[in-house]
């Protein structure tokens, strides 16, 4: 996570959105998983115990359900063909995947609007690259980056032994997915409410109130688990900055 492609040579000189869309966003994924359906059954000393209330498992369930149908509706439409049933994603078994995603997403665009603002206000994208801030803002940028490392290019034949076997979302269903309830993307590119990447019912995780349960469910020691992590990843991009 810390070398090329993520990390390239010359990350020092380039706008910091870069460096926390790729190797940031990678790096926030693996601490996600402290959230997912596995992550939540050890407690902030990494014991595997009952520790959750019957109140904050119940939200879980019910957000991870979300999360779940919404996946699944996703087409794989690179293995459309006339007279063929569609096939759909996986949200259940991608469902782990998914849950770190939205938690990387949430936590590395944190961790960027605090380094613009601090200690890294000359490598905004605007200081550091005057013409790619003609186009991106340093959120828009954050966001296209970590998109970017999901363009791949895979036979069918691979295509189906993927989907059949790998725990991730391919390319196009981790990323609608991902940023479609995220309201960072949404408030970057100003996306209408309704359009694909703003949707009215969209699935919330990590302390959002709505669908699955208000702010007051969260266990106190998953906020505190959150609060180290998020801390633990500044302090790792700042190494590398």
């Amino acid at each position: 996570m810390t070398q090329y492609p993520l990390l390239p040579p010359d990350a020092f000189y380039m706008p910091v959105a870069l460096t926390y869309g790729a190797a940031g966003f990678f790096t926030a994924h693996e601490f996600g998983h402290s959230y997912d359906t596995g992550g939540i059954n050890f407690d902030v000393a990494g014991a595997s115990r009952e520790w959750l209330s019957i109140a904050f498992l119940a939200v879980a369930v019910e957000r991870a359900a979300c999360i779940v149908a919404q996946y699944s509706r996703y087409r794989i439409t690179e293995l459309d063909a006339a007279g063929v049933p569609p096939v759909f994603a996986d949200g259940a078994m991608t469902l782990n995947e998914n849950i770190a995603d939205a938690f990387s997403l949430r936590v590395g665009l944190g961790r960027l609007r605090s380094a613009i603002a601090g200690h890294l206000t000359s490598r905004g994208v605007g200081p550091a690259n005057p013409p790619l801030a003609a186009v991106f803002t340093d959120e828009q940028l954050y966001f296209v980056c970590a998109a970017l490392v999901w363009c791949i290019k895979r036979t069918d034949a691979n295509l189906r032994t993927y989907l059949a076997n790998d725990f991730h979302a391919i390319g196009r269903p981790r990323v609608l997915g991902s940023m479609s309830h995220s309201p960072g993307f949404a408030a970057a590119f100003q996306c209408p409410l309704g359009s694909v990447y703003r949707p009215e019912e969209r699935c919330k995780l990590y302390g959002e109130c709505g669908r699955g349960g208000a702010r007051s469910g969260r266990a106190p020691q998953m906020v505190a688990t959150e609060t180290r992590s998020a801390l633990l990843l500044l302090f790792v991009l700042s190494g590398l900055l």
